[in-house]
């Protein structure tokens, strides 16, 4: 019974290890390395508005990711191919056509494009080139 109450009053009286004698906390951190890939394809899209015009969009799609190797970029890159064409195609002119909805398109490529990566992510998702013209 007494070592049992020893071992509970050394605890609480916050006992002094010897490898960490003012028992700090000691943080450490951990450097995360980014990688930027462009996809190696542009992305020519004709897209629809409201009032029935066409319009013929011509992207390059970039990325900031992390914990993604180099060489297992090119094993997702038919995939996120895949999954940037079918986003883009069920979109309207007006909801790529301002800023704020190109903010938006990132963050729905990001989501979308994340479920596909097995080890790391894509932290950003970049338009190098975004140009519409409108054609009949």
């Amino acid at each position: 019974m007494w070592v049992i109450v020893i071992v509970v009053v050394l605890v609480l009286s916050g006992c002094k290890s010897e490898k960490n004698p003012e028992n700090k906390v000691e943080q450490v951190q951990v450097e995360k390395k980014q990688e930027s890939f462009k996809m190696s394809n542009k992305f020519q899209i004709n897209v629809m508005s409201d009032n029935n015009t066409s319009y013929l969009y011509v992207l390059e799609v970039a990325f900031e990711t992390e914990g993604i190797q180099k060489n297992s970029f090119p094993e997702l890159e038919d995939k996120f191919s895949d999954i940037i064409n079918t986003t883009l195609s069920s979109k309207t002119h007006e909801a790529l056509s301002l800023d704020k909805d190109r903010s938006l398109l990132k963050n729905e490529l990001k989501g979308k494009l994340n479920t596909v990566i097995s080890n790391g992510k894509i932290v950003d998702v970049l338009f190098p080139k975004f140009v519409f013209q409108q054609f009949n």
